[in-house]
C-alpha cells in the first residue's frame, strides 16, 4: 500500500507540476507548491513506515506463538555443482510485442551457481516474465538467453508442479524416483502435517500452503535436490507456518535461489546477496 500509494502521489505531484507550468505560475509560487509537496510527502512516508514498523512487531510476536515443528525441517542433499559455474546468461536480452518492448534497456547477465538472487522492480515491470525467460518458459523477442543443462524448479504462484486431478499421495508417489515403500510415503506425508484423513483429497482442493508442504514433500521423496530454485511470490498464499517450511529449506539449501518477492521478512531470511532491478 505504501508503494502504491508514494507512486501515485508521484504521478499528481508530476501533473500538477505540469498545469502550474501551463498556468504561467512564478518561479516563487513553484517553489512554493514544490515545498509543499514534499512536505506532503514526507508525512506520508512517515504514516506509512509506522504502519510498517507496528505490522513488524505484531509478525514477530506470531513468530513466537508459533509451535515447533521441527519434524518438518527440510535437509537437501549438496548440489554436486562446483560454486561459480555459470547456470544461465543472458545476453542483451527483451521482451514485447511487436516494437513495444517491456523494459528500456535489453538486459544482460549472468547467474551462478550458488548465489542468491533477487529480481526487483514495481508492479508490472516484467518480473514473472524474467523468471520465465530465465527458465526457458518463454523465448525473447531480442537478445538470447543462455541455460545450461542443470536441473532447475520453478515454484509459481499457483504451484503449478503439483497435478490438481491427482490425490495428494497420488502426487507424492508420481516423485517417488528411488521406489520408496508406501509406508514411508505415509511417514513422509505425516512428517508434513499431511494426516492420513488428506491422503485421498485431490490436490485441487489444497490451500497454498498445503500446496507448498505436499511440493517439498515431494522433492524430499524424489530425493533429487535441484541446483536452482525460482521463486516466484512463492508467500502470496499461503500461512505462516508453511512460510516457515519453505525458509526452511531455502537455509538448509545451498544451490542457486532466483526470487521475486515483496515480502521483506522472506527476502531477509533468503539471505540475498545481489539484486537484478527492473
Amino acid at each position: 500500500m505504501a508503494r502504491e500509494t508514494a507512486e501515485r502521489k508521484n504521478k499528481l505531484d508530476a501533473r500538477g507540476k505540469k498545469h502550474s507550468e501551463k498556468k504561467g505560475i512564478s518561479r516563487m509560487g513553484m517553489n512554493t507548491l514544490r515545498d509543499k509537496a514534499e512536505k506532503s510527502t514526507t508525512r506520508l512516508k512517515e504514516v506509512h513506515q509506522n504502519k510498517i514498523n507496528d505490522l513488524k512487531v505484531s509478525v514477530k510476536e506470531m513468530y513466537k506463538e508459533l509451535p515447533d515443528n521441527k519434524q518438518v525441517k527440510i535437509i537437501f542433499n549438496s548440489s554436486t555443482l562446483h560454486e561459480g559455474k555459470i547456470l544461465v546468461k543472458a545476453d542483451t536480452i527483451n521482451f514485447g510485442y511487436g516494437e513495444s518492448m517491456l523494459w528500456k534497456e535489453n538486459k544482460s547477465f549472468e547467474i551462478r551457481s550458488g548465489e542468491r538472487i533477487l529480481i526487483k522492480g514495481r508492479n508490472g515491470s516484467g518480473k514473472t516474465t524474467l523468471l520465465k525467460l530465465l527458465s526457458g518458459r518463454l523465448t525473447p523477442s531480442c537478445g538470447e538467453v543462455h541455460i545450461g543443462e542443470d536441473e532447475f524448479i520453478y515454484i509459481d504462484q499457483e504451484y503449478s508442479i503439483i497435478d490438481n486431478w491427482l490425490t495428494v499421495l497420488e502426487q507424492l508417489e508420481e516423485f517417488n524416483h528411488n521406489h520408496l515403500p508406501e509406508h514411508d510415503l505415509r511417514m513422509l506425508l505425516a512428517r508434513f502435517l499431511f494426516p492420513y484423513t488428506t491422503w485421498d483429497k485431490p490436490c485441487n482442493i489444497l490451500s497454498g500452503g498445503e500446496k507448498v508442504r505436499l511440493l517439498f514433500c515431494c522433492l524430499l521423496a524424489g530425493n533429487n535436490t535441484p541446483d536452482m530454485i525460482i521463486l516466484d511470490e512463492p508467500t502470496n498464499n499461503i500461512d505462516i507456518e508453511s512460510m516457515n517450511i519453505i525458509l526452511s529449506a531455502i537455509e538448509e539449501y545451498k544451490g542457486t535461489i532466483l526470487l521475486v518477492s515483496h515480502d521483506q521478512h522472506f527476502i531477509e531470511r533468503t539471505k540475498i546477496e545481489r539484486i537484478i532491478e527492473l
